[in-house]
């Protein structure tokens, strides 16, 4: 049994140890993209971050979730027509 502790010790060791070595960069390239598409995704990425408003997100998953919402109810629909209103700002929604 001490020897299962044993290894179990040594293997939180080694993982705390690769956490606290690992340079966290946050300039570094992004997996999947180039440098350039890199640097232009972070950009794109703080721009969605900086419109984000935490009372806004508060206000709408408390409206969302008043009703039961599981698929064919009719609070499903009114909270599907209540998305498209907030899309509803020059871009193409349609609900079928």
């Amino acid at each position: 049994m001490s020897r299962l502790i044993t290894r179990f010790r040594f293997s939180a060791a080694c993982v705390v140890l690769a956490i606290l070595f690992v340079p966290a960069s946050t300039h570094a390239q992004l997996l999947g993209f180039s440098d350039e598409s890199s640097a232009m995704q972070r950009d794109l990425e703080a721009d969605y971050d900086s419109q984000l408003n935490a009372d806004n997100l508060d206000e709408w998953l408390q409206y969302l979730t008043r009703h039961p919402t599981h698929v064919g109810s009719p609070g499903g629909k009114a909270n599907a027509e209540w998305i498209v209103t907030l899309a509803d700002d020059g871009h193409s929604t349609a609900m079928k």
